[in-house]
């Protein structure tokens, strides 16, 4: 079984004026914010792979014998939140905005990284999953847009990687992603079905 966890919640701005600014960067990683759980997530299963931004790192408790995979594949997927949307738009409607923002900038592979390199992304970690479940439980720790890319590619076996619009299925804008510690769990079979 491998298990796909968003991140525990990290420091952000009280004042709703000052976050636009603060999104923005933290979209195009300039900043990376501690997080406000720190060990809050515990890890059980015997193998961990999960991103290397700061919010990620410190939120987990790892077991000493738990198998440690950082890599900068799984960091949240970077996007300009002045090209999603402006502020004003931000200041009324929030993330409903960026959720918008974000899906219509990847269908039409207009983010600051391109999808091809997304999806090559994609492959690799459900390749590394798969082949570190074939002998235990594997969890995979994340950020919302990148797991949202990756429960869609898991859940339509790669159609995704054809029909980019599919995400809109996943990542709906009247709908929050994931909530800070949760996310969706297949089982490793299902994984190699998507890489075939």
């Amino acid at each position: 079984m491998i298990a796909f966890i968003k991140i525990l919640a990290y420091e952000r701005p009280l004042r709703k004026e000052a976050s636009f600014s603060f999104y923005r960067n933290l979209g195009l990683q300039k900043v990376d914010p501690p997080t406000l759980h720190p060990g809050g997530l515990v890890i059980t299963t015997a193998a961990v792979i999960y991103s290397t931004n700061r919010r990620a790192q410190e939120c987990i408790s790892f077991a000493n014998s738990v198998a440690r995979v950082p890599t900068a594949t799984l960091r949240e997927v970077p996007f300009d939140l002045q090209k999603l949307c402006n502020n004003d738009t931000w200041q009324s409607e929030g993330s409903i905005a960026v959720r918008r923002g974000f899906l219509a900038a990847f269908v039409h592979d207009k983010l600051p990284v391109k999808r091809k390199t997304i999806f090559r992304e994609t492959k690799y970690l459900l390749s590394l999953a798969a082949d570190l479940s074939k002998t235990s439980d594997v969890t995979i720790v994340s950020h919302s847009f990148r797991m949202k890319i990756l429960e869609a590619f898991v859940d339509t076996r790669g159609d995704l990687e054809r029909s980019p619009a599919r995400l809109g299925s996943y990542l709906r804008e009247d709908q929050k992603t994931f909530a800070f510690g949760t996310g969706f769990r297949v089982e490793s079979s299902i994984l190699e079905k998507c890489l075939d």
